[in-house]
């Protein structure tokens, strides 16, 4: 049986970005990973949907949005996710429209951050070459972020819209007790 409990460990690591970095990357995904979230008591939660408690009390939400990603260079990496902003994933859409990439899928990636609270940045700078057996799986990816969240894990057979209609419940429940903490 599997159980509907969260992972603890994300199978995907989370790359960050600190202010003064950069890093080329290459996605490894066909598409962006995203969500809605509400901040509450300084961490992010998912938004449970059309009866979200956050949603109900008028706490605000953003979209979040991740790609799996592995970092260019000399040593060979593991695949690791990659947090964007509604703002970043705009800027980086629109980046791609104007020259010309149809799509994220193997999209090399200039990541950037000029200091600790800039705007994470993302410049798309040639397609990968060598891309055969380097995506990852949308359900390897969702695993990740539920672990990331706290929400079960998606199960092998099931869609990501089962799934993510199998979340709502937990969801909710985390964004309650969040709430609650939050007014005490």
């Amino acid at each position: 049986m599997i159980s509907d409990a969260p992972c603890k460990r994300p199978k995907l690591a989370v790359l960050k970005i600190r202010g003064g970095q950069a890093s080329d990357v290459v996605v490894c995904c066909r598409e962006v990973f995203g969500l809605s979230t509400h901040w509450v008591e300084g961490r992010s939660y998912v938004c449970s949907g059309a009866d979200c408690p956050a949603c109900c009390q008028c706490w605000p939400s953003r979209w979040a949005g991740f790609l799996t990603v592995r970092i260019i260079g000399p040593a060979s990496r593991a695949p690791m996710l990659l947090e964007l902003s509604g703002s970043a994933w705009d800027r980086l859409s629109g980046l791609m429209r104007m020259e010309g990439y149809e799509s994220i899928e193997a999209l090399v990636l200039h990541a950037s951050r000029r200091k600790a609270k800039s705007p994470l940045q993302l410049d798309p700078v040639t397609v990968a070459k060598e891309t055969a057996g380097r995506l990852i799986e949308d359900h390897a990816a969702w695993s990740a972020i539920s672990v990331l969240y706290g929400l079960p894990q998606p199960r092998p057979e099931e869609s990501i819209a089962v799934w993510n209609s199998r979340c709502e419940q937990a969801a909710s429940r985390l964004i309650e007790l969040a709430i609650v903490r939050a007014s005490r």
